[in-house]
């Protein structure tokens, strides 16, 4: 077992995930030192308390977290994973990313152990938020261009019209997310 156990953690730590086990029973979590150390944190500089881990989640991220949980909580999914960001000892906040589910609950159904994941998801956020603004760039370039431009895949599909094209050729948003064109009569 203790082998097994060892051979867990070094796992986790090569792949740079921290793990948690919370006994709701008891109120408190077992944090692996990557837990701490993904959040600038030495091991066992804050409690090992879920009430000190959701203190440090942005104010923003915790209804859907909350919710998503609840869900999981009640037994409507067989394990949760949610994204939010955690304040870090600096102050800044960093995206994680947890994964956990019930081990163990009550007679009555209640949960009382709880296992899970952290993964520092910070890179992969900032990388989303950069092609998010790239491809706004784009888009607002595209659409003050004075003149009009499609897209038209091999299939004869338009994924992408901006505005003038738009109105020059009067496409309108199908449900597929494609533009449908309009059957034009020849006289």
């Amino acid at each position: 077992l203790i082998r097994s156990e060892e051979r867990f953690l070094m796992a986790m730590d090569a792949v740079n995930d921290g793990v948690f086990e919370w006994d709701l029973k008891a109120n408190e979590v077992y944090y692996s030192p990557r837990n701490y150390n993904m959040l600038g944190y030495e091991v066992n500089e804050f409690e090992p308390k879920h009430a000190v881990w959701e203190s440090m989640i942005h104010e923003e991220d915790k209804a859907n977290n909350l919710a998503e949980f609840q869900r999981h909580l009640r037994g409507e999914s067989e394990m949760y994973e949610l994204e939010y960001r955690v304040r870090t000892k600096s102050g800044q906040y960093k995206w994680i990313s947890e994964r956990g589910k019930i081990l163990e609950r009550d007679k009555t159904g209640n949960p009382i152990r709880i296992i899970g994941i952290h993964s520092d998801i910070d890179a992969r956020k900032a990388m989303e938020e950069n092609l998010r603004n790239e491809a706004e760039f784009i888009n607002n370039l595209m659409n003050i261009a004075p003149v009009g431009i499609f897209i038209v895949t091999v299939d004869g599909k338009i994924p992408f019209a901006n505005d003038l094209a738009i109105q020059m050729i009067r496409l309108k948003p199908g449900q597929d997310g494609y533009y449908n064109v309009p059957q034009y009569k020849v006289y």
